[in-house]
C-alpha cells in the first residue's frame, strides 16, 4: 500500500508541527520524501519486492532568509495516514549581545580558519550567510559564514561566526 500523497501528507503533517507550536512563519520550506524498502534474496540482480513505508515530512527552519542549521522537525506517516513518529528539535535563538564583525575582519577570520583546515589553493570554495549552532555543543546560534569546499576526494564545510567573542570556527 503507497503512502500518503505529498498534498495529504503535508496536511496531516502541520497539526503536528502546530501542536509543538512552531510559528507559521517557521513553515515556508516544507521537503516531502518517502522512506521505501526493498527485499530479494541475494542472488538477485533486482529488488523481488520493495514497499513505501512513510511519508516523511520536513520542515526547513529559517530566520528572515537565513537557513539555521542545527534545527530538525520532521513527522512520519504509515501508509494509512497515521502519525508514525515525530521529532522536533528547535532550539531558542539567543543572542548574548555579540556585536557582528566588520567585513574584513570576518574576511581574516575566515582565510585564518581555512588555512587551518588545510584547503588546498586550487579548491572551489563557496559562501553563504547561516545560523549554526555554537561549536561548544550548546543551545546557543551564532551568525555565521559556512564556507563550503569542493575539495578531493570529499568536499567539507567549515563554518565561521560573525560575531565578536564567538572563538569557535568549527
Amino acid at each position: 500500500k503507497p503512502v500518503p500523497d505529498e498534498k495529504s501528507a503535508v496536511s496531516r503533517a502541520m497539526p503536528v508541527f502546530e501542536a509543538f507550536a512552531l510559528s507559521s512563519s517557521d513553515m515556508k520550506l516544507i521537503r516531502q520524501n518517502v522512506q521505501a524498502m526493498a527485499f530479494g534474496r541475494p542472488e538477485s540482480e533486482k529488488p523481488e519486492m520493495t514497499a513505501e513505508v512513510y511519508a516523511l515530512t520536513s520542515l526547513d527552519r529559517r530566520l528572515g532568509d537565513l537557513p539555521v542549521l542545527g534545527s530538525n522537525s520532521m513527522v512520519a506517516l504509515n501508509p494509512n495516514g497515521e502519525v508514525q513518529r515525530a521529532g522536533i528539535n528547535w532550539p531558542s535563538v539567543t543572542s548574548r549581545g555579540d556585536k557582528v564583525m566588520s567585513p574584513s575582519d570576518v574576511s581574516k577570520r575566515a582565510v585564518e580558519a581555512l588555512i587551518a583546515e588545510g584547503v588546498p589553493r586550487n579548491a572551489a570554495v563557496d559562501a553563504r550567510l547561516a545560523f549554526v549552532p555554537s561549536a561548544d555543543g550548546g543551545d546557543l546560534i551564532l551568525p555565521s559564514v559556512i564556507y563550503t569546499i569542493e575539495a578531493q576526494p570529499t568536499p567539507y564545510v567549515v563554518s565561521v561566526p560573525i560575531v565578536m567573542g564567538s572563538g569557535d570556527d568549527d
